[in-house]
């Protein structure tokens, strides 16, 4: 069996009869505007007052900033990643598809991919001479 409540705090229902004071709750939220506006007017204060100091009393310059390179070491940063890859990937695709000489004297060239699969397929590939390829015998007893 439940007890009963206390009707003295909660009454017959069961619940508060008074709520919370307005005064308390008025004065808290004004209590907090202030604070919000004090806070911003100081932030606000002390930036003016950090400008006027910087732009009257200069940073003065480090000793090793002529020194320094100009540009970042290797290995840098690309700086667009999705744009060097196309260039490489169209420099690749002309690669496989153009003719090009490879060497001065004009002994070596390269052939577009297409034209290279044509002659391999009319020529064959090219056999390695059997002798070279060739397994030594395994001879019984020999290594």
């Amino acid at each position: 069996m439940s007890t009963p409540l206390n009707t003295s705090a909660h009454g017959a229902g069961g619940h508060e009869r008074t709520d919370a004071p307005a005064k308390y709750i008025s004065a808290f939220l004004v209590g907090v505007a202030v604070l919000a506006v004090v806070g911003a007017v100081l932030s606000w204060v002390y930036v003016k007052v950090e400008d006027r100091l910087v732009v009257n009393h200069p940073p003065e310059m480090s000793p090793l900033a002529g020194t320094l390179p100009k540009q970042a070491p290797e290995p840098r940063l690309q700086a667009s990643p999705a744009r060097d890859y196309r260039e490489y990937r169209a420099a690749e695709e002309t690669a496989l598809r153009e003719y090009a000489l490879i060497d001065e004297k004009g002994e070596v060239i390269r052939i577009p991919i297409e034209r290279a699969m044509e002659l391999i397929a009319q020529r064959g590939l090219p056999v390695r001479n059997q002798e070279a390829g060739k397994p030594r015998s395994q001879e019984p007893g020999k290594p």
